[in-house]
């Protein structure tokens, strides 16, 4: 399951969980992805990488998982649901 969450706010982090219903567990590995930057920052040809996102693993059992959204930034969870 790919989710795609985003933080609008400039000074603000935000706390979401994610909760399946119904016999739907995480299974396993989380790959998490998350662009968060100074909201005016951008890449240009002399400064390719200046934005660009930063990734971890965490490890996602049961039927809940949270995560801390930093502020203005996007963030893609690939995950394993059974």
């Amino acid at each position: 399951m790919t989710v795609t969450l985003s933080n609008a706010s400039l000074t603000e982090e935000m706390e979401i969980e994610i909760r399946l219903s119904g016999a739907s567990r995480f299974d396993g590995e989380a790959k998490v992805s998350m662009l968060q930057s100074d909201v005016r920052a951008y890449n240009t040809f002399d400064d390719p990488d200046r934005v660009t996102p930063a990734e971890h693993t965490e490890n996602w059992t049961g039927q809940v998982c949270s995560l801390r959204l930093l502020p203005c930034c996007v963030c893609r969870i690939n995950c394993f649901i059974r």
